[in-house]
């Protein structure tokens, strides 16, 4: 199955996982996802405050696995410019970090290294993050719901 941004219900579960994960780990507290900015509404797939630090916390998950193809690169851009465009008009007294997380090591590798992608991700300041603690049995999920995609059969 799918949902309204073309997201399989497994990579919609999996990002909640890697929320989840993230949250615990580093004691965050979450915020509300759904954010109105100008009449503009953002939902990014976390939003966190981080007590200790005094900042805030917003960030796009990327659940995927193998080689990026065009339409994937297109699909991390827009989660870019999302960050970006929260980031033009969040509250200029508070402290805002942004984050990319990915749960493949190429796409990691990919987004470090020199494109024009990668670039932009340097040039904005979003840290892109693997996260190397979601289980194998979650990364053949997604694989197979990838390979479900591809079909066109969700």
């Amino acid at each position: 199955m799918s949902n309204e941004n073309g997201k399989s219900d497994v990579q919609c579960k999996i990002e909640q996982i890697i929320r989840e994960g993230i949250q615990k780990k580093n004691g965050y507290l979450e915020k509300s996802r759904n954010l109105n900015i100008k009449d503009i509404q953002f939902e990014p797939d976390f939003y966190f405050w981080d007590s200790k630090n005094n900042k805030n916390i917003i960030g796009e998950i990327y659940a995927h696995v193998g080689p990026l193809k065009d339409g994937h690169k297109k699909k991390i851009a827009k989660d870019c410019l999302k960050l970006i465009a929260f980031e033009r008009h969040y509250l200029e007294q508070e402290t805002l970090e942004k984050k990319f997380i990915c749960v493949d090591k190429s796409v990691e590798i990919y987004l470090n290294g020199k494109s024009w992608l990668a670039e932009i991700f340097k040039s904005f300041d979003i840290e892109v993050i693997n996260y190397k603690e979601l289980k194998e049995e979650h990364k053949q999920e997604i694989e197979k719901a990838q390979k479900t995609q591809a079909k066109g059969n969700y």
